[in-house]
């Protein structure tokens, strides 16, 4: 395996469209140069490649091989004994069996859901604020603020708050002047933006992260991109929202962490 150079980065992207490889948000986000990462391919003529960010975050895609499985092997292990963040995206069952065997079951296992945005909803009836509420846009003051989406979650995700505030957007809503939900673009590309949600326990239930979601849908929209929603197969409240927001489930893959 060896390191590409960022301008070879488009064989990789042809690969994953000729072969219709479904890849997680970071994937692009790294190709096309939103955030840094690292990409490593068999040869010139890519078949297999591997992609992680600076947070631990890798992905292993196109024909399985057990060269990179050692080499994955190598960096989970290092990283275990330094107690830093390994978690690996696997593009199918061959793919996550050959990994985990080199890794001794050493991992656990977790599977999740990824969702497409079809629409077929009216976001107009969605994105009206309650009384009492008003929505901003996500910025440093904001951030500093922030329980949930702080400076340290833009420094593991996207390297600091100045590359999210240049290329990320995402929407707070508050209540008496306090922060009491939440939505962001984890990763975003030229294409894509993955958003992540959290509202205040005793704020849920009142229909805000509707309001945000639609919210986010509709800055999608205006920038052209395509929102996606990831979440794990057991997180019904994830999964509903998702789907009433007019996003529908795509593909299901498997973690190891």
């Amino acid at each position: 395996m060896k390191k590409m150079n960022h301008h070879d980065y488009v064989k990789i992207k042809n690969l994953i469209q000729a072969d219709s490889i479904a890849v997680p948000t970071f994937v692009n986000s790294v190709l096309d140069g939103v955030i840094d990462g690292i990409v490593y391919a068999d040869s010139s003529v890519p078949e297999t490649f591997f992609i992680g960010t600076g947070n631990g975050i890798y992905f292993a895609g196109g024909r399985p091989e057990g060269n990179l499985a050692e080499i994955l092997n190598g960096i989970y292990r290092d990283r275990k004994n330094q107690s830093l963040r390994f978690t690996l995206f696997t593009s199918s069952s061959d793919w996550y069996h050959l990994i985990n065997r080199h890794l001794n079951g050493e991992v656990k296992s977790m599977r999740r859901y990824q969702f497409a945005y079809i629409g077929g909803t009216d976001l107009s009836k969605k994105d009206t604020l309650p009384e009492g509420y008003s929505i901003s846009q996500i910025n440093p003051s904001l951030i500093e603020r922030s329980e949930a989406f702080g400076p340290r979650y833009y420094e593991e995700y996207w390297g600091g708050t100045d590359p999210f505030i240049h290329n990320g957007f995402g929407f707070c809503l508050l209540h008496n002047g306090n922060i009491v939900s939440e939505c962001t673009s984890i990763f975003a590309s030229k294409h894509y933006a993955e958003i992540d949600i959290e509202t205040m326990t005793e704020y849920q239930g009142k229909g805000l992260a509707k309001v945000l979601t639609a919210r986010f849908i509709s800055e999608c929209d205006r920038r052209g991109l395509q929102p996606r929603w990831d979440c794990g197969v057991e997180n019904g409240a994830s999964i509903r929202l998702a789907e009433r927001a007019g996003f529908r489930m795509e593909n299901e893959y498997s973690i190891l962490v």
